[in-house]
Protein backbone atom coordinates (compact mmCIF):
# COMPACT_ATOMS: atom_id res chain seq x y z
CA UNK A 1 0.00 0.00 0.00
CA UNK A 2 0.92 3.33 -0.81
CA UNK A 3 2.24 5.88 1.58
CA UNK A 4 -1.11 8.35 0.21
CA UNK A 5 -3.08 5.43 0.38
CA UNK A 6 -2.20 4.58 4.08
CA UNK A 7 -3.20 8.52 4.59
CA UNK A 8 -6.89 8.50 3.10
CA UNK A 9 -7.64 5.17 5.12
CA UNK A 10 -6.44 6.27 8.26
CA UNK A 11 -8.41 9.36 7.63
CA UNK A 12 -11.86 7.81 7.03
CA UNK A 13 -11.34 5.76 10.10
CA UNK A 14 -10.95 8.63 12.23
CA UNK A 15 -13.97 10.38 10.26
CA UNK A 16 -15.82 7.66 11.28
CA UNK A 17 -14.66 7.73 15.11
CA UNK A 18 -15.82 10.92 15.12
CA UNK A 19 -19.33 10.61 13.60
CA UNK A 20 -20.06 7.73 16.17
CA UNK A 21 -18.68 9.67 19.02
CA UNK A 22 -20.76 10.67 21.96
CA UNK A 23 -20.12 12.77 25.10
CA UNK A 24 -20.92 11.70 28.45
CA UNK A 25 -22.08 13.50 31.01
CA UNK A 26 -20.55 13.15 34.81
CA UNK A 27 -24.52 12.07 35.62
CA UNK A 28 -24.47 9.25 32.90
CA UNK A 29 -21.91 7.45 34.63
CA UNK A 30 -23.42 5.01 37.18
CA UNK A 31 -22.03 4.28 40.43
CA UNK A 32 -23.88 0.66 40.67
CA UNK A 33 -21.77 -0.99 37.99
CA UNK A 34 -18.59 -0.42 36.37
CA UNK A 35 -19.21 1.15 32.77
CA UNK A 36 -17.21 3.25 30.60
CA UNK A 37 -16.40 6.24 32.44
CA UNK A 38 -16.13 4.86 35.56
CA UNK A 39 -12.99 4.87 38.44
CA UNK A 40 -12.91 1.74 40.08
CA UNK A 41 -10.89 0.93 43.30
CA UNK A 42 -9.55 -2.67 43.13
CA UNK A 43 -7.61 -5.24 45.13
CA UNK A 44 -5.52 -6.91 43.23
CA UNK A 45 -5.88 -10.61 45.27
CA UNK A 46 -2.61 -11.57 44.20
CA UNK A 47 0.12 -8.83 44.47
CA UNK A 48 -2.30 -7.55 47.61
CA UNK A 49 -2.54 -4.05 47.10
CA UNK A 50 -4.86 -1.75 46.38
CA UNK A 51 -5.06 0.29 42.82
CA UNK A 52 -7.63 2.38 41.30
CA UNK A 53 -8.67 2.75 37.50
CA UNK A 54 -10.46 4.62 34.98
CA UNK A 55 -12.32 2.93 32.01
CA UNK A 56 -12.27 5.03 28.91
CA UNK A 57 -12.22 4.32 25.51
CA UNK A 58 -9.83 2.35 23.51
CA UNK A 59 -8.40 6.18 22.24
CA UNK A 60 -8.35 7.59 25.73
CA UNK A 61 -5.83 4.73 27.17
CA UNK A 62 -3.23 5.97 28.91
CA UNK A 63 -1.63 3.13 31.26
CA UNK A 64 0.92 6.32 32.76
CA UNK A 65 -2.67 7.81 33.92
CA UNK A 66 -4.34 4.49 35.11
CA UNK A 67 -6.35 5.09 32.19
CA UNK A 68 -7.44 1.49 30.70
CA UNK A 69 -9.81 0.73 27.69
CA UNK A 70 -13.02 -0.55 28.23
CA UNK A 71 -11.68 -3.55 25.37
CA UNK A 72 -8.37 -4.13 26.86
CA UNK A 73 -8.55 -7.71 29.21
CA UNK A 74 -8.78 -5.71 31.87
CA UNK A 75 -11.27 -3.46 31.66
CA UNK A 76 -13.97 -6.08 29.56
CA UNK A 77 -13.56 -7.90 32.42
CA UNK A 78 -14.92 -5.53 35.04
CA UNK A 79 -17.68 -4.20 33.09
CA UNK A 80 -21.09 -4.80 34.42
CA UNK A 81 -19.49 -5.97 38.12
CA UNK A 82 -21.06 -4.25 41.19
CA UNK A 83 -18.91 -3.50 44.33
CA UNK A 84 -17.89 -6.40 46.12
CA UNK A 85 -18.00 -8.89 43.47
CA UNK A 86 -14.80 -11.10 42.69
CA UNK A 87 -13.36 -10.93 39.18
CA UNK A 88 -10.80 -13.24 37.01
CA UNK A 89 -8.88 -11.54 34.26
CA UNK A 90 -6.78 -13.97 31.49
CA UNK A 91 -4.03 -11.64 30.71
CA UNK A 92 -2.65 -11.70 27.54
CA UNK A 93 0.54 -13.37 28.67
CA UNK A 94 -2.01 -16.72 29.77
CA UNK A 95 -1.82 -15.85 33.16
CA UNK A 96 -5.09 -15.10 35.60
CA UNK A 97 -4.97 -12.05 37.89
CA UNK A 98 -7.98 -11.53 40.62
CA UNK A 99 -9.42 -8.57 41.58
CA UNK A 100 -12.24 -7.45 44.20
CA UNK A 101 -14.12 -4.33 43.29
CA UNK A 102 -14.05 -1.97 46.61
CA UNK A 103 -15.82 1.21 45.10
CA UNK A 104 -17.06 2.52 42.07
CA UNK A 105 -16.75 6.47 41.28
CA UNK A 106 -17.27 8.87 38.50
CA UNK A 107 -14.42 10.07 36.63
CA UNK A 108 -13.15 13.30 37.77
Amino acid sequence: MREQEFYEVEVRRLEELLDNAQILEDEQISTEFVGLGSRVILEDRGLVRVDTLELVSPAEADLEQRKISVESPVGAALVGHHVGEEVEVVLPTGKSAHYRILGIERRG
